[in-house]
C-alpha cells in the first residue's frame, strides 16, 4: 500500500523534460570547409595529396588539364601580342605622319618668308628701273629738244653740221638708254610674275603635302584608337583565359586536413564541370565555434525556440562511453522555398571528445518541463487524437494533405 502511495506521489510530483527528438543532423564549423570543384571539364594529370593528409594554405593539391582551355589561352595571348604589334606599328606611322606635317609647316613658313624677301627685292629693283627709265626719258626729251634747236640753228647757218650731228647722236644715245632701261624693267616685271607663279606652285605643292600628312595622321589616329579598344577587350579576354588556366592548379586556401579526394573514389581521372575535386576540413583552433544543423517538421518547429537546451549524440562515438554534446538553440528558420524548416544549435567548447565538422548527430531539444503524469497524458492524447483523425501512430495531423482530411471527414 505504501508503495502505491509513494508511486502516486512520484507520478504527480516528479518532473521530466518535454523534448523534440531530432533524428539526424550534422556538425558544422563557423569556419567553413574548403571545397574545390572542377571549373570545367578537366583531366587530373597529377595528384599530390591523399585523404587524411594535413595541408597548409597555398599548398599545391592537384594539377588539371583541359586542352581546349589551354589552346584558347594561347590563342588569346597570340591575338593580344598581334594587336600590340599592330598598334605599335600604327603609332609609329602616325608619329611619322605627324613629323612630316611639322616639316611641311616649317617649309611653308620658310617659303613664305623667302617669297616675301624676294618679292620685296623685286619690287625695289622694279622701282629703281622705273626711276631710271623716267630719268632716261627726261634726258631723251631734253636731247630731242636740243637736237631740234640745233637743226634750226643749222638751217639759219648759225650752227655747223658737225655740231648738229653731235646733238642728234645725243638723242639717239638717250633713246637707246631709255629703250634699254625699258627692256630691263619689263624683264624685271616678267621675273616678278615668274617669281609669283613659282611661289604659288611651290606653295600649293607643300600645302597639298601637308594636307596629305595630316589626313594620314588622322586616319592612323582613328585606327590606333580602334586598336586600343580592341586591345583592351583582348586584354580582358586574355586575363579571363589566364584565370581559367590558373584554376588548373588546385591549391589549398585554408590550413586543414584533406577530407575527400576525387581520384581516390573514382576510377576515371576525367571530371565534369562542378564535380568535387578536393575537400579540406579546416584545422579547428582551441575555442573554435561549432554548431549542429537539423531539419524540423512543421509540428516540431512550433515547439522549438531559441535558447532551449539540446543534448546530442554523435554517431561516431558511443554516448554511453563518451557522453553527449550539450548546446543551445541559436536560430530557428522560417520556411524556405521548399517549405522546409531547420534549427541551428551552438556547441560551445569544451567537448567531452574531439569533435570535427561532418560528424552526424541525433538527440533531443528540451522544450520545457512536465510532471510525469502530464507527460503520460500528453502522449496518450496525442495518440488518441491521431487515431481519431485516421493517422498512423506517430503521424501528426499537420502532415496530412487537406484533400485527405476532407475525405476523412466525409460529406
Amino acid at each position: 500500500m505504501g508503495s502505491f502511495v509513494m508511486g502516486g506521489v512520484l507520478f504527480a510530483t516528479v518532473e521530466v523534460n518535454a523534448v523534440v527528438r531530432v533524428r539526424e543532423g550534422e556538425v558544422l564549423s563557423y569556419q567553413p570547409r574548403s571545397v574545390h570543384k572542377a571549373p570545367y571539364e578537366v583531366r587530373v594529370v597529377a595528384q599530390y595529396v591523399h585523404e587524411g593528409d594535413a595541408v597548409q594554405e597555398g599548398q599545391l593539391l592537384m594539377l588539371l588539364e583541359n586542352e581546349e582551355v589551354d589552346a584558347a589561352a594561347r590563342k588569346a595571348e597570340a591575338d593580344y601580342q598581334a594587336l600590340e604589334e599592330e598598334l605599335r606599328t600604327v603609332v609609329e606611322q602616325m608619329d611619322n605622319a605627324g613629323g612630316r606635317a611639322v616639316l611641311h609647316r616649317r617649309q611653308l613658313a620658310l617659303l613664305r618668308r623667302k617669297h616675301g624677301v624676294e618679292e620685296a627685292q623685286a619690287r625695289e629693283s622694279l622701282g629703281a628701273f622705273s626711276r631710271q627709265l623716267e630719268l632716261a626719258r627726261e634726258k631723251q626729251a631734253m636731247a630731242e629738244v636740243k637736237a631740234e634747236r640745233s637743226r634750226g640753228l643749222q638751217d639759219r647757218g648759225l650752227l655747223s653740221k658737225e655740231e648738229h650731228e653731235a646733238d642728234y647722236r645725243g638723242v639717239l644715245e638717250a633713246r637707246s638708254a631709255a629703250a634699254e632701261l625699258l627692256r630691263l624693267r619689263r624683264e624685271q616685271e616678267a621675273a616678278g610674275l615668274k617669281l609669283g607663279g613659282t611661289y604659288r606652285g611651290e606653295l600649293t605643292r607643300v600645302e597639298l603635302e601637308l594636307l596629305g600628312a595630316e589626313a594620314a595622321r588622322l586616319s592612323l589616329l582613328e585606327r590606333a584608337n580602334k586598336l586600343r579598344r580592341e586591345l583592351e577587350k583582348q586584354r580582358e579576354e586574355k586575363e579571363l583565359r589566364g584565370r581559367l588556366v590558373a584554376r588548373q592548379e588546385v591549391r589549398a586556401d585554408i590550413r586543414g586536413t584533406i577530407r575527400y579526394v576525387h581520384n581516390e573514389k573514382a576510377s576515371s581521372n576525367r571530371l565534369l564541370a562542378g564535380e568535387i575535386l578536393v575537400e579540406v576540413a579546416p584545422v579547428l583552433e582551441e575555442g573554435s565555434a561549432l554548431y549542429a544543423k537539423f531539419k524540423l517538421t512543421q509540428d516540431e518547429v512550433k515547439r522549438v525556440l531559441a535558447g532551449q537546451r539540446a543534448h546530442l549524440k554523435v554517431d561516431a562515438f558511443h554516448f554511453h562511453r563518451y557522453g553527449v554534446l550539450k548546446g543551445r538553440v541559436r536560430y530557428v528558420s522560417p520556411p524556405n522555398d521548399a517549405n522546409e524548416f531547420f534549427a541551428i544549435v551552438d556547441l560551445p567548447p569544451p567537448h567531452p571528445f574531439e569533435v570535427r565538422p561532418g560528424y552526424k548527430v541525433r538527440g533531443e531539444i528540451v522544450t520545457g518541463q512536465l510532471r510525469l503524469y502530464e507527460s503520460v497524458l500528453a502522449k496518450l492524447f496525442d495518440r488518441f487524437g491521431g487515431e481519431q483523425a485516421g493517422l498512423a501512430p506517430g503521424e501528426h495531423p499537420e502532415t496530412r494533405s487537406p484533400a485527405s482530411l476532407s475525405g476523412a471527414r466525409g460529406p
